[in-house]
C-alpha cells in the first residue's frame, strides 16, 4: 500500500485555495447561497461562539 506523504509545515496557500474553491463551487459566497442546502425558514443558534481572535472571552463579550 503507497502512503501520501504529507508536509510537515502548514501549506496556507494550499490548503485555502482548495477550500475556497469548494465554497465557490457550492454557493457559499452568494447571499442566497445557503438556501440550496437548507430548507426555507430554518433557524440555528450557536450555543458557543466561535473562537475569538482577541483570546480568552470575558465579560466584554457579553
Amino acid at each position: 500500500m503507497i502512503m501520501k506523504q504529507e508536509p510537515t509545515t502548514y501549506q496556507p496557500k494550499e490548503i485555502e485555495k482548495k477550500i475556497y474553491e469548494i465554497c465557490s463551487h457550492r454557493g457559499y459566497f452568494e447571499i442566497d447561497g445557503n438556501e440550496k442546502i437548507q430548507e426555507k425558514g430554518k433557524r440555528f443558534c450557536l450555543m458557543m461562539p466561535p473562537p475569538n481572535v482577541t483570546g480568552i472571552l470575558h465579560i466584554g463579550h457579553a
